[in-house]
């Protein structure tokens, strides 16, 4: 299967590129990570889920209105790019909360090809998605 992906490189926003099956455009690294030489240098930040939404929050501008990607979007990703673009050990937040507790939240152990609800305080990885 091939995946057609348009890259971003913009100073006013986050290194993204656009994931022409889905229709999304996702940053390149997790938080605090730089795409450079096809790759995500530094180190990646890792925060509890509140924070995570903020974080992904706090990269809208005028263009884009970024957030974290819902369960589904991140398991596309994963099916997509994660051997290729994830780092495998860490756990990736995403917005969707536990229907029946609102105090657990999902997220994606790519290591385990798991996708597990958890309490909200654990720290993970994030990915920012915007549709627009």
């Amino acid at each position: 299967m091939i995946f057609n992906i348009n890259l971003l490189a913009c100073s006013s926003e986050p290194q993204a590129f656009f994931d022409q099956q889905t229709g999304l455009y996702w940053t390149h690294c997790p938080a605090e990570q730089v795409f450079t030489d096809q790759l995500c240098q530094g180190n990646a930040i890792t925060m509890h889920w509140d924070e995570a939404l903020r974080y992904c929050a706090e990269l809208n501008n005028s263009k884009r209105q970024w957030r974290l990607a819902n369960r589904d979007e991140l398991l596309s990703y994963y099916v997509h790019f994660g051997a290729l673009k994830m780092d495998m050990v860490n756990l990736y937040w995403t917005s969707s909360t536990q229907p029946d507790n609102p105090e657990l939240a999902w997220y994606l152990i790519p290591k385990l090809n798991l996708l597990v609800a958890n309490l909200k305080e654990l720290d993970g990885l994030v990915l920012c998605v915007t549709s627009q």
